[in-house]
């Protein structure tokens, strides 16, 4: 707070009540009404997402929780879809992200279009290579990529781009918010980025770079499906960034979204 006493809570109760869609922010401070009469606010800081303290009936309760979504409001979108080439991160971003809803009271249901993928072709591979495609390491996930990637594109050319989608479905979870990994194409009318957008969801786009003699390196797509599909998907994206290799300074990427995402898809 700067070392000065904090606002009366009748001031900031008044001053949160002017504003009807977004959050009041003041000095690196959020307030969110947690009861509907505009009498309970929840209060955390912007930078570290750390709660405050809570003003319930005009009285002030110091707290140190993490609070940042309010299980009171109401969350319009339910469907995050986390597209980039392979090595971006997006499992990564997927846990850091799905850890504060978690955290938060909001359960969380991780998808990927891959996992039906893996199932399917863990017979052949594993007779084959001894590669279990479900569970082996990122140097074996390599080496078994291609066919991975064949059966993939046959399937989704056989279906128009709908046979993965069918495969997750049925695991979507509408009282959840369902993150997907790994989106990775958007070539047919119904593919994965337009079903998830039609389907009200919002897709992210990550790229990954690591420094070197002061100058940044981009991690490049993998194989050719991804040159095909990677720009499309970066700009048919509704929130896209770049971030570094450096898993310590990974958080306040996932925390500028999460501002992002409080701002246009919380209704308090």
């Amino acid at each position: 707070m700067g070392g000065r006493p904090p606002p009366t809570p009748k001031k900031l109760i008044r001053e949160f009540r002017r504003k009807v869609r977004e959050p009041v922010v003041s000095n690196k401070l959020i307030f969110f009404e947690l009861a509907r009469n505009g009498k309970s606010l929840h209060v955390f800081d912007m930078e570290t997402f750390k709660g405050k303290f809570i003003i319930l009936n005009n009285k002030r309760y110091d707290t140190e929780s993490n609070v940042m979504i309010i299980n009171e409001t109401e969350i319009n979108v339910n469907l995050i879809g986390i597209a980039g080439v392979a090595g971006s991160g997006k499992d990564t971003f997927a846990k850091l992200i799905g850890n504060v809803f978690s955290e938060n009271g909001t359960e969380v249901n991780y998808l990927s279009f891959a996992k039906k993928l893996k199932s399917e072709t863990a017979a052949i591979s594993k007779k084959l290579y001894n590669i279990d495609p479900t569970n082996c390491s990122r140097d074996e996930k390599n080496l078994i990529r291609p066919l991975l990637l064949a059966h993939g594109a046959i399937m989704r050319e056989k279906t128009e781009g709908k046979y993965w989608i069918d495969g997750i479905k049925d695991l979507f979870d509408k009282n959840k918010i369902n993150i997907i990994t790994d989106v990775r194409f958007c070539e047919y009318a119904c593919d994965e980025v337009n079903w998830i957008q039609s389907n009200g969801g919002i897709i992210v786009h990550i790229s990954r770079f690591f420094e070197e003699n002061g100058q940044r390196i981009y991690i490049l797509p993998d194989n050719e499906y991804e040159k095909r599909n990677d720009k499309t998907l970066n700009n048919k994206s509704d929130y896209s960034f770049s971030w570094p290799t450096d898993v310590s300074k990974q958080k306040k990427y996932s925390n500028k979204f999460l501002k992002w995402f409080v701002k246009n898809y919380i209704e308090e």
